[in-house]
């Protein structure tokens, strides 16, 4: 669509994460290649991910303070640098309140915010990725007037993932270990040590950049040698996630590639509102669910996950369910409804 300039307004830190940056980047790759061009706007924050999003030749416009007030300022005055027919702006920040969208609403052709947590809005499309989250009852009851994309027909999935759509249950038995690129309490440590530990299995963690422990990751590789790997923002993390059987960590936007790649696993929960989306999780087969994430993985936890890497036909239904449910087809859904409305189609 000519004339459409699409800016993202997303920050990524170490108690941030990195997920948001990274699925509204799995979206801006679906809008670049339609020849919509794409903006972002990222505080400047001790850890952030500016640097990735300008190596993928995207215009980056970084801000000092998110602030409300000062980053309200900062991203009007960006939107009225562009001259564009028409203005999109995609928020995906659980900061960013009902005050701050109603004042740069003005700005703006189509206000979008991307929010797996329901709490009111004032945005003219709203986006909750989350299993069943059409099921919702505040969404129900509440922003009536606001179009709603909901639940997992809508998940931004990288295009790799979709190529790895194939997997199967390899014979060597390996166990890919992630709980988000910073895991600021270091649970891929705890947990990938206690595995090693417990059993002679073999571990494949994988962090990011902003990961701050490190060190304590060289000292497993330095202790369990071939049975302990990890990288580090690798670029191909579907390619690695293949030669997995099975997983372990925290839900998020790996949730979504787990399934779409079949690669059944055991969940940890490392907020209190994932709690409810793993437990419908496990009731529908979709992975298990091992209670809190802690440092000290409970007896109870370690007796669940043994005997989850001991099922595996309870692995092979995962699998297939969860290939059965992720399409892959959310980033063109989305940007096809941005179009449809910007033409008054919706």
């Amino acid at each position: 669509m000519s004339g459409l300039t699409v800016f993202f307004r997303v920050d990524a830190s170490l108690t941030i994460g990195v997920g948001h940056v990274m699925r509204c980047l799995t979206l801006s790759d679906e809008l670049l290649g339609r020849g919509i061009k794409v903006v972002f706007i990222c505080t400047e924050l001790e850890v952030n991910l500016i640097q990735l999003i300008k190596n993928r030749g995207i215009e980056v416009h970084a801000i000092v303070k998110n602030i409300l007030p000062v980053d309200y300022e900062q991203t009007k005055n960006v939107l009225n640098t562009y001259e564009s027919q028409y203005k999109v702006l995609i928020i995906d920040s659980y900061i960013h309140d009902i005050e701050w969208e109603t004042l740069i609403k003005r700005h703006v052709d189509l206000l979008i915010s991307i929010d797996d947590n329901p709490r009111f809005h004032n945005v003219d499309i709203l986006i909750d990725n989350n299993y069943k989250a059409e099921t919702v009852t505040f969404y129900k009851e509440n922003l009536l007037e606001t179009k709603k994309l909901l639940g997992s027909f809508y998940v931004l999935l990288r295009s790799e993932f979709i190529n790895y759509q194939a997997h199967v249950i390899n014979k060597e038995f390996l166990i890919h270990v992630f709980f988000g690129g910073a895991d600021y309490n270091n649970y891929t440590y705890f947990y990938s040590e206690k595995i090693l530990e417990y059993k002679n299995f073999k571990v494949h963690a994988v962090v990011s950049n902003s990961f701050s422990y490190v060190d304590t990751l060289k000292e497993l590789k330095s202790q369990y040698g071939d049975s302990f790997e990890y990288s580090i923002s690798p670029k191909n993390m579907a390619e690695i996630m293949e030669k997995c059987t099975i997983a372990l960590g925290a839900p998020g936007t790996t949730t979504w590639e787990r399934m779409a790649m079949g690669l059944p696993c055991a969940y940890l929960a490392t907020n209190n509102n994932q709690i409810p989306i793993l437990q419908e999780i496990q009731s529908d087969k979709l992975g298990i669910y091992l209670g809190k994430a802690s440092k000290e993985m409970s007896s109870e936890q370690i007796q669940s996950f043994l005997k989850f890497v001991e099922n595996v036909n309870l692995q092979n239904e995962i699998a297939k369910n969860g290939k059965q449910l992720i399409d892959g087809q959310g980033s063109k859904r989305i940007t096809d409804f941005i179009i449809n409305t910007l033409r008054g189609s919706y």
